[in-house]
């Protein structure tokens, strides 16, 4: 089960060592509460903060990387220069100040805001000192965008602030972090791996089977719906940022496997597909990641569209077949889903634009309800594809009457929603 498995108990034996971590963020003096001052403060200010958000994270951006391009190594490139990331911590910032006085909307479950965030971060291997920078930069970009409304009981107040945020951070990525080494086959870092296969499973679809050196042959734990995170050096630079992939094998085996979709304009897809050969070695980060199995007192329905297919491998197999009302996918056409075989042995439905035209999400929500046979909010929805497609079926879910849905959004890095359960 979930709660005796071996990244469970890994878990566990991690969070015994968090005071190791609480000395990480005392020995760099971060704060380790926020004062009552610091939250009224931030609470006062971020309506005034909020419309200037996306500019303040533009310059912090231009300036960081201009100053620091060792750092793209981290930052995709890409996701910056189209806007995505800018946004997406301008959103970061809003929401941490809407809920400055309430931060348990944000932290301490799984599949929190925070808890997204974190993940991403231990796929990146991101380091604490790391955050010291980040810290510089966007308090300077906070007063150059603010300018003299930035006064110093208000600037202290912001500055305490984002450092406590990375005082939370950094203690749960480095029990994060120490869990995934504690695990069978687990391992710190980026370590070398081999290309051991390479299958096409759809259009545009290709699977890569690595072995891990850092393994050394033994089986590998993590949790059904966790990530891969892939570093290669495409320019010899060593600036190309990781990207993360759904692991797609079983838990439990010496090889992991990921599929990777060719995006057009994506640079390591792109790489990937035309590049690397059986033998080749790439760097892999161990699996981390919280779009996970959650509880199984309801039925499941997995609704996935595109490759948004790849967790729901694991976590159909993790819930079983009692558990799993539906598996429902939203594809291009049959030749474009991948993995379609692989839920014989559970009820399916599957829709192909090629076959129906466009699929309207509202009339295949309905479907789905028609085909459970029972209230959508007596199910749990898992949700995971693009931007387009998460905000659309969340919608028509929402509309529907469905309460309790998990998603993950395959683009960029993640946000900090607070619908991550909604």
């Amino acid at each position: 089960s979930l709660k005796n498995s071996d990244s469970m108990m890994a878990l566990r034996r991690a969070l015994r060592c968090s005071k190791a971590y609480s000395t990480v963020s005392q020995v760099m003096g971060l704060p380790q509460q926020m004062s009552a001052e610091t939250i009224a403060t931030i609470k006062a200010t971020g309506p005034v903060v909020a419309p200037h958000a996306v500019d303040i994270t533009k310059l912090f951006y231009s300036k960081i990387l201009g100053e620091n391009p060792s750092l793209f190594s981290i930052f995709n490139r890409a996701n910056i220069e189209s806007g995505t990331q800018p946004r997406t911590l301008a959103d970061s910032i809003v929401a941490y100040a809407t809920h400055i006085d309430k931060l348990e909307a944000l932290v301490g479950f799984t599949g929190s805001p925070v808890d997204v965030i974190v993940q991403k971060h231990c796929g990146l291997d991101v380091t604490p000192d790391q955050y010291v920078i980040v810290h510089k930069y966007l308090m300077a970009a906070v007063g150059e965008v603010l300018g003299d409304a930035v006064t110093p009981e208000i600037g202290g107040a912001w500055s305490e602030a984002v450092l406590f945020l990375a005082k939370v951070c950094i203690e749960a990525e480095e029990a994060a972090k120490a869990a995934a080494k504690l695990r069978s086959g687990g391992w710190a870092g980026y370590q070398p791996a081999k290309l051991v296969g390479i299958d096409l499973v759809a259009d545009s679809i290709k699977c890569f089977t690595f072995a891990p050196t850092a393994s050394g042959g033994a089986s590998i734990d993590f949790t059904p719906g966790q990530f891969l995170s892939i570093r290669v050096d495409l320019n010899g630079d060593g600036l190309t940022a990781p990207r993360h992939y759904t692991l797609t094998n079983a838990p439990g085996e010496a090889t992991l496997q990921c599929s990777v979709k060719r995006v057009d304009g994506g640079a390591v897809s792109t790489y990937m597909h035309d590049h690397l050969k059986v033998g080749d070695t790439v760097d892999l980060a161990p699996p981390f990641g919280c779009f996970v199995p959650r509880g199984a007192e309801r039925q499941a329905v997995l609704l996935s569209g595109g490759i948004g297919v790849t967790p729901m491998l694991n976590m159909a197999n993790t819930f079983g077949k009692d558990k799993v009302a539906l598996v429902a996918h939203v594809d291009a056409s049959p030749s474009a889903h991948a993995f379609a075989g692989a839920f014989g042995a559970f009820p399916t439905f599957f829709k192909y634009e090629s076959e129906s035209g466009h699929v309207d999400a509202d009339v295949f929500v309905k479907e789905i309800a028609a085909k459970t046979g029972t209230s959508l909010a007596m199910n749990d929805f898992y949700l995971c594809g693009s931007p387009s497609f998460m905000n659309t079926f969340t919608a028509a879910l929402k509309t529907a009457g469905a309460q309790n849905l998990y998603s993950e959004t395959f683009k960029g890095h993640p946000e900090m929603y607070l619908n991550r359960r909604q």
